[in-house]
């Protein structure tokens, strides 16, 4: 004799209850529609004795709605990519989500790929770090807003907003930021402060580097773009960077840098390490970054600590937010980055 499969069907007229009372319940959903509480105990009760679970494939029909959320990053090996990574998990965890992390690896031919295949695979929302092409030389790919027009989907933008995005964002205030780490370069008695930067269309790096300029112009300094490094691959094999400092540290002793201001971390520790070996032997020029020192290592550079984990955070928060059904107009949150205002440079 066959044992009769459990259904929502056939627990619901098990306990003379209806099915989408059954579905709500063990959807979690109980108080959002009214359930009687005593109601809702007896379907958590008796689907516990019969070891219950709902079918995923016809639970994701009936509610359109799967639990999986996409993250879409350009280097998931980065360690500010994995310190958002610890702050979307968390809020991931509240909310029994499931998620669905893919690199585009910097290339936004894959990163449209990536998108089309999470959109295809049903996913609830999507969290992204958008690539950006480098000045000169955009991509063949379709602009990233231009993929979500035809897609009802809670998406949000994280670190960077690409040109024409009105949806929903968190990002770091970089401008205000750089305004204040390069001020501090100056305030030391740096006059020539050069810039070392990657040359993307990305709304941080042009944030970054406009208060780099601000806070030079602030003090009465002239911005010198000769001064101002523009890199055009992301590899560390590329000579390019060690060519720029060769050019500039070739330079008479009154027209060379005496200040650096570096926009990213991994960029900065590279430069560190050139300008140590093409300077030759005694101190270095006092320096800036974007990014912040390990607590067992120190790199004598002012440094902004990011916020990338609580960047993490708001934005699943802003996302789960979506998803519950909260409507209205987009949100773009700024956060607050610690700029260090103390370090030696001995």
């Amino acid at each position: 004799m066959s044992v009769r499969k459990t259904t929502m069907k056939s627990l619901a007229e098990d306990l003379g209850v209806s099915r989408s009372a059954v579905s709500f319940v063990l959807n979690g959903e109980a108080a959002k529609r009214r359930i009687p509480p005593e109601t809702a105990q007896r379907i958590l009760a008796r689907a516990k004795e019969l070891n219950f679970r709902p079918d995923f494939f016809a639970q994701a029909l009936n509610t359109r709605k799967t639990g999986a959320v996409g993250l879409v990053f350009p280097d998931v090996h980065e360690a500010f990519m994995s310190e958002m990574l610890r702050g979307i998990d968390q809020v991931f965890a509240r909310n029994d989500a499931v998620m669905m992390l893919s690199s585009s690896r910097l290339d936004r031919n894959q990163e449209a790929r990536n998108l089309e295949t999470l959109i295809h695979r049903g996913i609830d929302g999507l969290i992204i770090v958008p690539c950006a092409d480098f000045r000169g030389h955009p991509s063949t790919a379709i602009p990233l807003t231009q993929q979500f027009e035809a897609v009802n989907l809670p998406v949000v933008m994280v670190d960077r907003i690409p040109d024409g995005w009105q949806g929903d964002s968190v990002v770091q205030d970089d401008f205000a930021a750089a305004r204040q780490v390069v001020s501090r370069l100056v305030a030391k008695g740096c006059r020539r402060v050069a810039c070392v930067t990657f040359d993307l269309c990305a709304s941080s790096l042009d944030s970054r580097v406009a208060g780099y300029v601000t806070a030079l112009s602030e003090a009465g300094l002239e911005p010198d773009q000769r001064l101002v490094i523009r890199l055009h691959r992301v590899d560390s094999g590329s000579s390019d960077l060690e060519l720029a400092l060769r050019s500039l540290l070739a330079q008479p002793t009154d027209r060379r840098p005496d200040g650096w201001f570096i926009t990213t971390a991994g960029l900065a520790l590279r430069t560190r390490e050139l300008l140590q070996i093409l300077s030759g032997p005694g101190p270095l020029p006092a320096m800036a970054r974007f990014g912040s020192d390990s607590r067992y290592q120190g790199s004598l550079m002012y440094g902004v600590a990011q916020p990338h984990q609580l960047m993490g955070q708001r934005a699943a928060e802003l996302l789960f937010q979506r998803l519950e059904g909260g409507a209205g107009p987009a949100e773009n949150l700024v956060l607050l980055s610690h700029v260090q205002t103390e370090v030696s440079f001995a």
